[in-house]
C-alpha cells in the first residue's frame, strides 16, 4: 500500500512537469507574467462537464494559462494528501469502504482534470509542439513507469501485444 502511494504521487509529479516541459518548449513563464504575443488570443473550446463551470469558448491569455497550470498542480496536491489520509486511516483501523469510494471519486475527478488540461494545452498548441513530439515523450515516460513500477513484462502473442504481470 505505501508503495503504491508512492507510485501514485510520482505520477501526479510527472503530470504537472509534462506541463513545464510544454510551456517551456514555447517559452511561457507563468511566473514572469510572459506570454509570447502570438499565441494570445487564441480560442479554447470547452467540452462537457467543463462548460459546466467554465465558458464553452475563452481566449488565450496568463490568466487561461494560470488556470491550466493550475487544473494540472491540484492533482500533484490532492494525490498525497489522500494517499497520506488513506494509510493513516488504514493504519489506526478506521478505513470503512465507504471512505474508499470517496477517495477513489476525489481521486478520478482530480485526475481527470489534470488529464483535460494536458490535452486542451496540446490542443492548443498542436502545430508549436510537434518538433517537440511533446506526446512521444509523454508515452515514453508513461511506458517506463509501466516497466518500472507495475512490474509488468511485454509479451508478444500472436499478433498481440501483451502485459504480464510479473
Amino acid at each position: 500500500m505505501f508503495l503504491e502511494s508512492i507510485k501514485e504521487c510520482y505520477e501526479a509529479l510527472v503530470i504537472a512537469k509534462f506541463l513545464a516541459l510544454m510551456y517551456s518548449y514555447l517559452n511561457i513563464s507563468i511566473s514572469k507574467n510572459i506570454v509570447p504575443d502570438e499565441i494570445k488570443g487564441r480560442e479554447i473550446h470547452h467540452s462537457f462537464p467543463m462548460t459546466l463551470f467554465q465558458p464553452r469558448t475563452v481566449r488565450l491569455n496568463h490568466r487561461t494559462l494560470k488556470l491550466l497550470k493550475y487544473w494540472t498542480w491540484q492533482f500533484v496536491v490532492i494525490r498525497p494528501m489522500c494517499s497520506v489520509l488513506m494509510i493513516t486511516l488504514q493504519i489506526l483501523g478506521i478505513y470503512p469502504s465507504w471512505l474508499s469510494w470517496t477517495f477513489t471519486f476525489i481521486l478520478n475527478i482530480s485526475v481527470s482534470l489534470a488529464l483535460y488540461s494536458l490535452v486542451i494545452f496540446y490542443h492548443v498548441f498542436a502545430k508549436e509542439l510537434a518538433p517537440h513530439k511533446p506526446l512521444a515523450k509523454f508515452m515514453c515516460i508513461n511506458q517506463m513507469h509501466c516497466g518500472l513500477f507495475e512490474e509488468t513484462i511485454p509479451t508478444y502473442e500472436q499478433g498481440k501485444i501483451f502485459c504480464n504481470w510479473a
